[in-house]
């Protein structure tokens, strides 16, 4: 599975574009939110990535914030305890790539 770092909304505005392309079953794959080395969450902090919860509802799985990953167990299929010990961005991101998650920035 692939995991986009997307850092800006002129990203994300690319992203959309990929998206387009792909085959309807990869579409789902999980986006990674990334500000300055910190996971951004849209549900803590919504601007400017509120318009991201569309792709939630559209089938789509978001990756959040590590503050909110227990809550919500996104992604479904690693446990709470995996997401409470990250404590940054990086971190995370290091953490996706030894679990075999593909990491792409947009």
């Amino acid at each position: 599975m692939r995991v986009w770092v997307v850092e800006t909304p002129e990203a994300w505005d690319r992203l959309k574009s990929k998206l387009a392309e792909l085959p309807r079953e990869e579409k789902s794959e999980v986006i990674l939110i990334k500000d300055q080395g910190v996971v951004r969450c849209p549900r803590c902090d919504p601007e400017p990535f509120r318009y991201l919860r569309q792709f939630v509802l559209d089938g789509g799985r978001l990756v959040i914030c590590a503050r909110s990953l227990a809550r919500y167990g996104i992604p479904e299929t690693r446990p709470p305890e995996f997401f409470e010990r990250v404590p940054d961005g990086e971190v995370f991101l290091q953490e996706l790539r030894s679990q075999g998650y593909r990491v792409e920035s947009v």
